[in-house]
């Protein structure tokens, strides 16, 4: 050092997160009051960019761009122009991707780019995820409950959930490679892949909840019952997750298993003997055969909406351990 220099000691906890080692550059900016203002030096990064030459598969071929980082993706097809057909391909898929916006467009290329920032709120937007799941397991339970079919008008619209879905696999993706970004992110070591497989569970439970269609059953009040039991449930491990209580998230564990004792029981006294008599079910089959009308047993579409609640009582059973796994990491 010369009679110029000064050693200067660093905090460490700010040198890791600066991911600062020996040899590397900071800046230091002197501003008017005398102050010394210290930062990493910043080293412009290349734009992570893709051609996609082949238009087959385009929407997946964007979407596997998008959530692996790339941030300038160009369509360039070698086999034909740009006609309506691929331009509305790529406009129906870009409305589920958050940040993505045409820049360019002509007969021979289409450019997308990516405008959104390099970390996102994740555990913001994954609780907004949940919160979608959440007014589906309400709107099920309500359209049950009050035989009201408009109920489950508002939960037919998935874009939001696959938006959100998209968003938080492409920012895992990058938490996953890179210790900055799961830094910003505040996560732990493991956590893009316990998150990863929680977000997928998630869409997976929203998608199922979103395609349950409403029917008039006598029995009706039982399947409300259950659908108020699986919300029950799902706030409940939402809960263990944010307040990262495993007490909470094993009690849960045990009323879904309850739960689901329960749902086969009822299962079993509504199709034992089904909606109507056995002689009534076969008159009617028989009257459909002469009009040229397919009739559906109501026990089968009670089996069928039982079923559908297992499913979503599983669901919830998978999120609980990959919770209990974020909280042990």
């Amino acid at each position: 050092m010369g009679d110029s220099s000064l050693v200067v000691s660093l905090p460490k906890p700010w040198v890791e997160k600066a991911q600062l080692s020996k040899g590397k550059v900071v800046e230091v900016e002197e501003l008017q009051t005398g102050e010394l203002i210290l930062r990493p030096k910043i080293t412009k990064t290349k734009r992570l960019q893709v051609d996609i030459t082949r238009c087959r598969h385009l929407d997946k071929s964007i979407i596997d761009h998008y959530i692996n980082g790339a941030e300038i993706i160009r369509i360039v097809p070698s086999d034909r122009n740009i006609d309506p057909e691929i331009m509305d391909t790529i406009y129906n898929t870009i409305r589920n991707l958050s940040g993505l916006e045409i820049t360019e467009a002509s007969g021979k290329k289409v450019v997308i780019e990516y405008f959104g920032g390099t970390a996102m709120p994740l555990k913001k937007i994954l609780g907004r995820f949940s919160l979608i799941v959440t007014n589906h397991l309400k709107s099920l339970k309500t359209a049950y409950k009050e035989n009201n079919a408009s109920e489950l008008e508002t939960i037919k619209r998935i874009q939001e959930t696959d938006k959100l879905y998209y968003t938080l696999v492409r920012n895992l993706i990058a938490a996953s490679s890179s210790v900055k970004a799961s830094s910003d992110m505040q996560l732990k070591s493991k956590d893009p892949v316990y998150y990863t497989l929680f977000v997928e569970n998630l869409r997976d439970m929203a998608k199922l909840s979103s395609n349950i269609d409403f029917h008039y059953t006598k029995n009706n009040e039982k399947i409300a019952y259950f659908f108020e039991k699986a919300l029950e449930c799902h706030r409940a491990s939402i809960e263990a997750w944010r307040t990262k209580n495993r007490e909470k998230a094993l009690e849960t564990l045990d009323e879904i298993e309850d739960a689901m004792k329960e749902l086969y029981v009822t299962e079993r006294e509504i199709t034992n003997y089904g909606e109507n008599p056995p002689i009534e079910r076969q008159a009617l089959t028989r009257v459909a055969k002469v009009k040229e009308i397919v009739v559906k047993p109501e026990e089968h579409t009670i089996k069928e909406l039982i079923s559908d609640v297992r499913e979503i009582f599983e669901y919830i059973k998978r999120n609980i351990s990959i919770v209990t796994l974020i909280i042990l990491e």
